[in-house]
């Protein structure tokens, strides 16, 4: 007869890219940002891939969306030539933090 271990494993400390995700998840279950009062650059400083979402909005590093990224959801931004643009921010770990995100 088998008898239950007293005390249950305990899990693995969780990573900043845990909490990430877990908020990215839970913002877009929420429709909600995460930060909606935070100031973004302006669209047009941004490279192509800070604008498409690939790299963060704050420090140009690399994302991969969905994996390391906090989704900031999706910014419609008019350049000087009149036509409607769609963008799609989003940030790292480390920037979200430093932006006040929870």
């Amino acid at each position: 007869m088998t008898t239950p271990s007293a005390r249950p494993s305990r899990a693995p400390a969780r990573t900043p890219q845990d909490h990430a995700r877990r908020a990215n998840l839970a913002d877009a279950a929420a429709g909600t940002s995460g930060l909606p009062d935070a100031p973004l650059p302006h669209p047009g400083t941004l490279t192509p891939e800070q604008q498409r979402g690939a790299a963060c909005v704050w420090c140009a590093a690399p994302l991969r969306p969905g994996v390391t990224d906090i989704d900031l959801g999706p910014r419609r931004w008019r350049p000087s030539d009149g036509a409607e643009v769609a963008w799609f921010p989003r940030t790292c770990p480390n920037c979200y933090y430093l932006q006040g995100g929870q």
